[in-house]
């Protein structure tokens, strides 16, 4: 994993393995907690000639033996006076400086002793033996890494090699391993020979790269033409120390190119004019193996898609999915029918490069059919509560939203909220008969037990409780030409529902359940401690009569709030994030209306952790534009305020600039940059992409349309089409 779990319940979901996913629950039972300290055995001088200063590593150990992030100790060292110390992490040492070491002192086998003494009072003393400064004498190289794919990869025929990195760790004489600024005199080089990879000259300065928890020295590399392109060969590798000698002499393979043998594309969902059709495909190399890889298949010497509308796209395990985009076609009439037109359409894909033996050309014809539109109304989403208690008469309503409504398009296909066809109008309803609109005629038929309100303005039906039990019915009538009137009656109606006001001896006590606090959203730490706040956060549900229904609040109260503030414990040890537990007990009546006692409860997230963004909700237009006139390079922020977040606190559903998450991290964003359409497919490039660092630079003249797709930590996704025109670059 690319990080610690801290105390908590997670769920292990295994994909792929069988119809349905595995799920397995996972309890951590404790944080990981300073327990000692590694030490070096060795005080190491800092170079040949100073011989009075050195340093010495070592590294913090939680309970389990394993290195972790630690506040740097304080430390005392009999050779001499400790300088600044250097905090350890979990995936490097950290070094204690040491200088003003008497000569007398400073001889190669003389011991001394270091005490470290860390948080809560976690102490470790070690005897050391001063000793000659570290030079680098082996190194191992870990392959090339793809910076914009934040993967290790190997480098394949007609990939750019500027995109790339090698990496290698390296460790002294003493066996302890060396970073990236402590490796005077090495140098390496790679010569491209055939292959076109190689590093710019002699690299003698390096980074650091962290990939799963391990340090590298990383060595950037490049090509040999602009732009760079790598051939299938191997380049020659040379890693020297200049104070100790030859350290690797080895290679560096650059893989042919894959060869695809056979291309199937199908329309597995149907294609239709206007949207963004995800098709079936199955592709075949000549060693008979599928290739699925979106970082092999977007090569276009290794498939080509051509201007047919179709195109690549990432999904989250790296694989692909192809999409095919069809503008508004206009389709010729087929019939009587008019709004469910077809033609045909056929697209040519190619597949490895011209110059070689395996050059494969395939077409393959679709039914395109007309635009999809909202024809009627099917239903409401099976999520939504329909029931509320008698007892909530003149206090609180029943709400459903116009969003929860389910509908359907021309060709039966169901369409709900977050759909391209689900617009604004699509959603609203009224009351009574509807002319001169799109939208959906509500009529709703109580037997008392309701005040019915149907909210224009809102687009939701607000139902109060009139103090009895009973149900009322909704009918649903959609109206889908604003020069037609429509009226939903019970004789006349697309979809119905029932909603319905109950007793609380109708609970069964055994389905009272928290259903969930903050929404699922982690609580933050000044909410945690107030019961106020934590009221207002909970939903309590239960069943009855085969429905969820919400608990009002009034019949529960909070008995228990568990592990839901910080200690000075916690604050020292840099816990910022733990698990709590909240237990309510809710009051229901049996049929002689007894009280009934039940206890529940739910754990949930608390954090004191600074504000980020955790959920993408919306964006603020389908269709954003730019205009340049000279080469710009557009970076995440740009992307930024054309979605609408929530912070992991539930604060928010509004762009970055408002002040319910103004001031938020929005490093935990990821940006996926995919083409729609260039006038110049060679004006433009994508860094980065799929990163929160994603940026593209368009350099030409020209029209580019691209779909910008944020993605966020919970896993929701949306996106927006942005289309750049640029003119008068030089």
């Amino acid at each position: 994993m690319d990080a610690k779990l801290t105390k908590g319940s997670y769920t292990i979901t295994v994909e792929g393995a069988e119809e349905n996913a595995i799920t397995v629950p996972l309890e951590v039972e404790k944080d990981e907690t300073l327990t000692t300290f590694w030490i070096a055995d060795n005080l190491v001088a800092d170079s040949m000639n100073a011989t009075t200063s050195g340093s010495i590593k070592y590294a913090a150990l939680n309970q389990y033996g394993d290195k972790m992030v630690s506040n740097a100790p304080t430390v005392s060292c009999s050779f001499g006076t400790v300088g600044t110390v250097k905090a350890a992490t979990a995936t490097a040492e950290g070094k204690i400086p040491v200088t003003a070491i008497n000569q007398v002192l400073a001889i190669e086998g003389i011991k001394g002793t270091v005490v470290l003494v860390g948080d809560m009072g976690v102490t470790a003393t070690k005897e050391i033996t001063y000793s000659t400064f570290a030079k680098a004498v082996s190194v191992e190289v870990a392959g090339t890494y793809h910076v914009n794919s934040a993967t290790m990869k190997n480098i394949a025929e007609g990939d750019d090699p500027s995109g790339f990195e090698l990496l290698f760790t390296a460790k002294d004489q003493y066996g302890y391993g060396l970073g990236a600024d402590e490796l005077a005199g090495v140098e390496v080089t790679v010569i491209a020979g055939l292959t076109g990879v190689k590093t710019s000259g002699v690299i003698s300065s390096f980074t650091t790269r962290t990939v799963k928890g391990v340090d590298y020295v990383a060595v950037p590399l490049t090509g040999t033409t602009t732009p760079g392109k790598a051939y299938a060969g191997e380049a020659t590798l040379t890693i020297v120390n200049k104070n100790y000698g030859l350290l690797n002499s080895s290679s560096i393979t650059i893989g042919k190119k894959v060869d695809i043998a056979n291309i199937t594309i199908t329309a597995d969902n149907g294609v239709y004019e206007n949207q963004d059709n995800v098709m079936g495909y199955e592709i075949v190399d000549t060693e008979g193996k599928s290739i699925t890889d979106y970082a092999t298949l977007i090569d276009t010497d290794v498939i080509n898609l051509g201007p047919t509308g179709l195109r690549w796209e990432k999904n989250k395990d790296g694989s692909a999915k192809l999409i095919y985009t069809l503008g508004n076609e206009g389709l010729v009439v087929t019939g009587d029918n008019t709004d469910k037109n077809y033609t045909t359409k056929s697209i040519t894909v190619t597949a490895n490069p011209q110059t070689g033996g395996h050059y494969l050309v395939k077409t393959f014809s679709f039914t395109v059919y007309e635009t999809r539109v909202v024809k009627s109304v099917t239903g409401i989403a099976a999520d939504t509560t329909t029931s509320i208690s008698k007892a909530l008469a003149g206090t609180d309503s029943l709400k459903i939203k116009s969003s929860k409504f389910v509908f359907a398009d021309q060709y039966s296909n169901k369409v709900v909220d977050g759909d391209k066809q689900c617009t604004a109008g699509v959603k609203h309803i009224q009351a009574g008969s509807l002319t001169g609109r799109t939208g959906t005629s509500v009529y709703i038929a109580t037997n008392g037990a309701f005040h019915v309100n149907v909210d224009s303005t809102n687009n939701m039906i607000v139902a109060t409780p009139s103090g009895i039990a009973g149900t009322a019915t909704v009918y649903l009538k959609y109206n889908y030409d604003s020069s037609e009137t429509v009226e939903a009656k019970a004789s006349d109606y697309d979809a119905k529902f029932t909603i319905s006001a109950y007793d609380t001896d109708g609970v069964d006590v055994s389905t009272i359940k928290i259903k969930s606090v903050n929404d699922g959203f982690t609580v933050a730490s000044a909410d945690a401690v107030s019961s106020a706040a934590m009221k207002a956060m909970l939903t309590v549900v239960a069943t009855v009569g085969g429905t969820e229904t919400v608990i009002p609040k009034d019949q529960y109260v909070i008995v228990k709030n568990e592990n839901n503030s910080f200690s000075a414990d916690d604050d020292a040890k840099g816990t910022k994030t733990k698990t709590a537990k909240i237990t309510v007990q809710v009051t229901t009546w049996d049929s002689a209306n007894s009280n009934i006692e039940t206890q529940v409860s739910k754990e949930y997230e608390v954090s004191k952790a600074d504000a980020k963004l955790y959920k993408v909700t919306g964006v603020v237009a389908a269709t954003s534009t730019a205009s340049i006139t000279s080469a710009t390079t557009f970076e995440a922020d740009t992307f930024v305020t054309g979605f609408k977040f929530k912070n992991q606190y539930n604060k928010g559903d509004c762009t970055v600039t408002d002040s319910a998450i103004s001031g938020a991290d929005q490093g935990s964003v990821a940006y996926s940059i995919r083409l729609v359409s260039a006038t110049d497919n060679s004006g433009y490039k994508i860094s980065a992409d799929g990163l929160n660092s994603a940026s593209v630079k368009i350099s030409k003249n020209g029209t580019y349309v691209f779909k910008i797709t944020a993605t966020t930590p919970d896993g929701s996704s949306k996106d927006f089409e942005w289309k750049v025109t640029a003119t008068a670059i030089p």
